[in-house]
């Protein structure tokens, strides 16, 4: 039985390529390869380090990202080494050229689930915003990746081809073709019918529901009981719009770059005696290869918090600009002098000198000195000089007393007069005391 399954019909023997076709196919793929892995290991780095995009559809996005990291780590360079027959054991063979089909379908199962996703947000938003969290996204991701691994690896655990003398790890020779018939209905056709009704019925629906929500606004009619909630719910939804047509065109650009490969397998499996020409397939080997390294083109340029966030890193990388923020780091601790200035400097407001602002405020500082100085009486200096108290005239008393300051004379008012000067009373006070002695004497 199992030998009846794993037996495949004759096909065309493998013709070896051209050294220079080869090697042209190899440059490629190296370049593809290094793209790829600089590409998403940018993407999934912001996403590591800015918190903002830790949003529950990114981490569809970020598991992308982590597909075609692997794609060109590992699985463009053991495609390189099937083209050439290696290895030459039968296991590892298996496993190198399974690798590429277990991430493609990684990918493809992640995009059903992604799109799932929108589907319900668009059209339950109240429902899914109350049942999904972030961990329900995370196990969606999770459940995807075992099952791709587990329809990747089944050549791994005996569905392959029955090779009696191996002469070198080829892809149509070790696979078999009911094998690749199943991986091109199962994860190839039917997905795509499934992802196209599904954003075919969200653009349907969408389309009626904001004709809906400009007829409600425009005050042509009104909604029986839904007027309220179309324009409540028409800011949300135009987000999630926006999010949904921006991965639709991540989703249609995977299923174009891997139809064609698949379509060969498929067509080889009906007729294998059909040859195909080496260079036609190793063009769709290195276009579904090329998906892994422009999807970081198309998140950065789609999506706005990726771009904005792989901006920030590039303009770090080069030395310009600001580093990007990182949100799970704490602080720096600052001294209090040091904080108040920079809340001084944040609260200031930028003026411009000889600007009409900068002109009026210059205006109000003269006319208020000028009005201080009218009100304040003038207090000549004089250097070297101790003040000395006025007495006050009291009617009672006739002396200085501390209440003068309360008086009517106001405060003790400074003189200056030259009769005030220390040594002068000085002098005055020792004459004194001599004419008193002398009197005594």
């Amino acid at each position: 039985m199992v030998e009846e399954m794993n037996t495949t019909p004759a096909s065309a023997p493998h013709r070896s390529p051209t050294p220079e076709l080869h090697a042209a196919y190899t440059t490629f793929e190296i370049l593809v390869a290094l793209v790829a892995v600089i590409g998403n290991a940018m993407v999934i780095f912001v996403f590591r380090r800015d918190r903002r995009l830790r949003r529950r559809t990114n981490y569809y996005i970020v598991s992308l990202a982590a597909a075609d990291f692997l794609v060109g780590l590992l699985g463009i360079p053991f495609a390189i080494l099937a083209s050439v027959g290696l290895p030459r054991n039968l296991h590892a063979c298996l496993f190198t050229v399974s690798l590429l089909v277990m991430l493609c379908t990684i990918s493809i199962f992640c995009l059903v689930a992604v799109s799932v996703d929108r589907y319900w947000a668009i059209l339950h938003p109240m429902c899914y915003s109350r049942n999904v969290r972030t961990r329900t996204a995370i196990g969606i991701i999770s459940v995807c990746w075992v099952a791709g691994a587990v329809v990747g690896l089944l050549p791994l655990f005996g569905w392959h081809a029955v090779v009696d003398s191996a002469p070198g790890c080829y892809f149509v020779d070790v696979m078999d073709y009911n094998y690749l018939l199943f991986l091109y209905f199962a994860t190839i056709v039917t997905p795509s019918v499934l992802l196209a009704a599904f954003y075919a019925h969200i653009y349907r629906v969408v389309v009626k529901q904001l004709s809906q929500v400009m007829t409600v606004e425009g005050g042509h009619g009104r909604i029986a009981g839904g007027g309220t909630m179309l324009r409540v719910l028409g800011a949300a939804q135009k987000r999630e719009v926006k999010a949904t047509q921006n991965l639709a065109v991540i989703v249609f650009f995977f299923i174009l770059c891997w139809m064609p490969l698949y379509t060969i397998n498929a067509v080889k499996a009906f007729m294998p005696e059909l040859d195909i020409p080496n260079p036609l397939t190793y063009f769709c080997i290195i276009f579904s290869h090329l998906n892994s390294a422009i999807n970081p083109l198309l998140y950065a340029y789609h999506l706005k918090d990726f771009r904005a966030a792989l901006k920030g890193l590039i303009c770090t990388m080069i030395g310009h600009g600001v580093p990007m923020p990182a949100a799970y780091r704490p602080p720096v601790p600052m001294s209090r002098p040091a904080l108040e200035r920079c809340n001084a400097l944040r609260e200031r407001p930028r003026m411009y000198t000889d600007s009409p602002v900068w002109l009026r405020q210059k205006e109000m500082e003269n006319s208020l000195a000028e009005k201080n100085r009218a009100v304040t009486p003038s207090v000549p200096v004089v250097n070297d000089i101790e003040p000395f108290l006025k007495k006050a005239n009291d009617s009672s008393s006739g002396c200085v007393t501390p209440d003068a300051r309360l008086s009517e004379t106001g405060p003790y008012v400074i003189e200056n007069s030259p009769d005030n000067i220390p040594y002068k009373r000085v002098e005055d006070f020792i004459r004194r005391v001599r004419s008193a002695s002398d009197e005594h004497s």
